[in-house]
């Protein structure tokens, strides 16, 4: 303690003999130093370390038009869309990238002449409910899709194709001819068979499980708003524990649903939502 003193008041001293411009140019030079050191450090900073997503949160999107179909066989507007890609899985889906990744299957073999394409699920994929998911799911889907009576969009997708179970995790898809595409054809959501098969094709279309779906994909919803009008404003979604593909990052989102772009623009700027890809570019 004794040598510190010493040398805190030679230091003292001789600092105080110091002339003022050699004081002055000293704390200027002291002040560049330590600047330039932070702005090192900063760059070192933004040049190795790597800015990774974390878990948790809500999200609150806004969109335009009563959802009526969230069931990938039926889909057509895009607000339907937007909630099946939300609550149903396919075989296949498309990464951040935009190329085609495993989702609910496993593996998939292409026979040379592109005309037969084998499909392994993995035996770990279930729906939101726990129930796993079978070749049977994948055959009703695609049957429901194929029948006239339904007019699926996703129709044109499967004309001339036929879907052969082997086991209850592998199935076949065989073409009349090759199809450069087919293995995105591949992404559609599966429904569940055991909550769909005993609907008529009359009652498919009626069927409450349209705006109260089951899926297998990353949200399961929790809850739907509906106004006194019995007409839904809010779905409230929550991760989908079971999702083959690993827990979202994002907790809950939450969908709030207007009618017109004026009401939306004004929650939007209101910070009702968070966000939307409903408005153009005239908004």
């Amino acid at each position: 303690k004794k040598k510190l003193n010493i040398i805190f008041s030679t230091y003292h001293l001789t600092y105080k003999s110091l002339h003022l411009k050699t004081i002055i140019y000293f704390w200027i030079f002291f002040v560049m130093a330590l600047t330039f050191l932070i702005l090192g450090i900063n760059s070192l900073s933004t040049k190795f370390l790597i800015t990774i997503p974390t878990y948790g949160g809500t999200w609150n999107e806004g969109i335009i038009g009563t959802p009526r179909y969230i069931n990938p066989v039926l889909a057509n507007s895009l607000a339907d869309k937007d909630l099946t890609s939300l609550v149903y899985s396919g075989l296949f889906k498309k990464n951040k990238d935009g190329y085609i990744v495993n989702d609910l299957a496993s593996d998939i073999e292409e026979s040379e002449d592109h005309m037969t394409f084998t499909v392994k699920i993995n035996d770990k994929a279930k729906f939101q409910d726990g129930k796993k998911i079978t070749a049977d799911d994948i055959i009703f889907t695609v049957l429901k899709i194929e029948d006239k009576d339904i007019n699926s969009p996703l129709a044109i997708n499967f004309e001339g194709i036929d879907v052969e179970k082997i086991d209850d995790t592998t199935i076949v898809f065989h073409l009349k001819k090759p199809y450069i595409y087919f293995k995105e054809s591949l992404t559609f959501g599966i429904l569940p068979k055991h909550i769909w098969s005993n609907l008529s094709n009359d009652e498919f279309s009626l069927s409450i499980n349209n705006i109260n779906p089951i899926g297998s994909g990353p949200y399961k919803v929790l809850k739907v708003v509906k106004n006194s009008n019995n007409i839904p404003t809010k779905y409230s979604l929550i991760q989908n524990e079971n999702y083959i593909s690993g827990r979202p990052y994002i907790n809950n989102i939450n969908i709030f649903i207007y009618q017109n772009n004026n009401d939306l623009l004004a929650s939007l700027n209101s910070g009702n939502i968070d966000g939307t890809n409903y408005l153009n570019q005239n908004y």
